[in-house]
């Protein structure tokens, strides 16, 4: 007994008409054209062309009704689903080189082995099988957090098992197999094609708002965390600046309006605090703008083969008349040639921070400790002070924005807090790590790893 298979043919063109006027209507009247919207309208138009030669077998030769058609379909099916699977814009190439090497193998196998029915629908099956089936696996490898991918894949697999089992059932067939006879498993096929058509356009425009939602979410996420990290800025701009721009205007003041009642060497003082002052203010508005960028997304990195024991030793001799203004003892223990690849500057500010701290909460007559050394595609700085420590609650949020403890140096030397969290921001972009080790009245070490190959 046959089917009607014209009836068939014309439900599967109406289908895929309304689906591709669906998608076109959207992709003109969508703000966000992006090129898996065209490629499914694509898919759809050569699915039109398939689907309608393989109606008009009657009418053309089999050779342009059946083998020219089913390599369409095919070569639809890799548009439709790679176009759904890449719903996000992002290029899965592993995935199209691989719907390349299906359609290229197929092809020949068309047209050198397709010249019984059953070979045909065996080759069609298998191939439409092979697509739908990576096509669900790679979609729920990359859903985003989405939830209408994992809908679409079961579609896929659904279809794409079906598709398999009725290739196997054909091959195992003892009788002649005619594409429009009654058998069980083209009919299960075509209620699975029914549902697959219905259904896949509709999810993918689901998915496709989804998408379009998460955006938006995602944008608005990002701008209020740029907003708060902006008021974040700005709030330490404001209380960084206060006391040191008040204190060095207060010395400024004294020596315009009482300079002639000073002694030489009052005035001496006096213009030395207003240049310890001058030069604290100036690192501090380096470290603010750096952080500032950093934030923003305005510091760039400039990676480079570094020397990083040389680096130790100019940023040493930086603070040389600090070292000997505290009669610090200064230890270097530094592996010679030790090469790391990164940016010069930000490497160099995390040297001088980490450095200037040590300085900072060191007793007089202390002892500072510097180790460079290598080791497997890593670099180490480590930087020990002595005396002082960090207590355990600040060490905990030593690195975080939101703290900014006001500890003072042994020479009550001021801070502002900044300095580590810049050093922990700057080896974050180097993809490194920053640690503390610390206990009170045993002194601090600051442990930097950043790689040293690209």
């Amino acid at each position: 007994m046959n089917i009607d298979y014209r009836s068939i043919i014309f439900y599967f063109v109406g289908s895929i008409f309304i689906a591709l006027l669906l998608f076109v209507f959207y992709y003109f009247t969508s703000k966000r054209k992006n090129w898996p919207i065209f490629t499914y309208i694509v898919a759809k138009i050569l699915q039109l062309i398939s689907v309608t030669g393989i109606g008009l077998r009657d009418i053309i030769p089999d050779y342009l009704s059946i083998q020219v058609s089913l390599v369409i379909l095919v070569a639809s099916y890799i548009f439709e689903i790679y176009s759904i699977i890449s719903y996000d814009g992002n290029y899965r190439k592993k995935v199209l080189n691989f719907f390349i090497v299906v359609f290229f193998v197929t092809t020949p196998v068309f047209f050198i082995l397709g010249t019984t029915a059953a070979n045909r629908a065996i080759i069609s099956a298998m191939a439409a099988a092979t697509i739908f089936i990576v096509g669900a696996i790679d979609l729920i490898n990359f859903r985003n957090k989405l939830k209408f991918p994992i809908l679409i894949a079961s579609i896929f697999l659904l279809f794409g098992g079906i598709q398999f089992l009725r290739g196997v059932v054909i091959l195992n067939m003892d009788a002649a197999y005619e594409l429009y006879e009654i058998k069980p498993i083209d009919n299960i096929f075509y209620i699975t094609a029914f549902i697959y058509l219905s259904l896949s356009s509709v999810g993918f425009l689901l998915l496709l708002k989804e998408r379009d939602e998460q955006y938006i979410i995602d944008q608005n996420k990002v701008l209020k965390e740029t907003t708060e990290t902006k008021n974040k800025l700005f709030s330490i701009i404001a209380h960084d600046l206060k006391s040191p721009i008040g204190a060095l205007t207060s010395l400024a003041q004294i020596l315009l309006e009482q300079h002639n009642e000073l002694t030489p060497k009052q005035r001496e003082e006096v213009i030395t605090n207003i240049t310890k002052s001058s030069f604290g203010t100036f690192e501090l508005l380096k470290n603010l703008l750096e952080w500032t960028q950093s934030e923003t997304g305005e510091l760039a990195i400039k990676k480079e083969k570094i020397q990083i024991d040389e680096m130790i030793h100019e940023n040493v001799n930086l603070f040389m008349s600090s070292l000997k203004n505290k009669r610090l003892n200064l230890v270097r223990h530094l592996e010679d040639n030790c090469f790391a690849y990164a940016d010069r500057n930000m490497i160099n500010t995390v040297i001088r921070n980490l450095l200037s701290n040590a300085i900072k909460f060191t007793e007089e007559s202390g002892t500072i400790k510097i180790y460079a050394e290598s080791a497997k595609n890593t670099v180490s700085i480590i930087i020990k002070d002595s005396v002082i420590g960090i207590g355990s609650e600040i060490l905990k949020s030593i690195f975080n924005l939101e703290s900014r403890p006001n500890t003072r140096g042994t020479n009550n030397e001021s801070g502002s807090g900044l300095g580590l969290k810049l050093c922990k921001r700057l080896i974050d972009i180097h993809n490194g790590l920053i640690e503390v080790d610390s206990y009170p009245g045993k002194g601090t070490s600051f442990k930097v790893v950043i790689p040293s190959i690209k």
